[in-house]
């Protein structure tokens, strides 16, 4: 027989030493857990963990109000013609401010002053009341604007 030792006779102490040292490093965590050093790390990651509980429950409260706002523009909105309304400017990517402002549909409402003008210079006489079907058209198109 040889002296040495075959590769499964190996293997066995390797995973015996293995173990001992497993074993070694849990004892020794153990003890490092009952450290003022580790209490403060772990005081630490309970601290982030209940922040992040907060952020989420703030997330849910933002998400909420900012239906209730869509909701209330959108009652608000019922009084004002299809070009006009008060909108809100949410950037939720970042930590911008929620702001109101009124929107004019421009392009909608360009479209329809230049049908209604194409319309109005069909007239020969539409020199002579240029300022009659400006306004005219102005009138016919503020409807939603009170």
């Amino acid at each position: 027989m040889s002296n040495q030792l075959r590769k499964f006779e190996q293997d066995a102490i390797t995973n015996e030493i293995l173990s001992d040292l497993s074993n070694k490093a849990k004892l020794s965590q153990s003890n490092l857990e009952l450290g003022s050093g580790y209490r403060s790390l772990q005081k630490t990651v309970d601290t982030i963990n209940e922040i992040k509980n907060q952020r989420e429950y703030l997330s849910e409260k933002i998400k909420e109000h900012e239906k209730s706002l869509e909701d209330k523009i959108k009652y608000f909105n019922t009084s004002f013609d299809e070009n006009y309304g008060m909108r809100f400017q949410n950037h939720s990517y970042s930590n911008s401010p929620v702001k109101l402002y009124w929107e004019t549909s421009s392009h909608h409402l360009r479209n329809q002053v230049e049908q209604k003008l194409a319309l109005a210079l069909i007239s020969p006489d539409w020199k002579d009341r240029l300022a009659e079907i400006i306004q005219s058209i102005t009138d016919q198109l503020s409807g939603g604007i009170k």
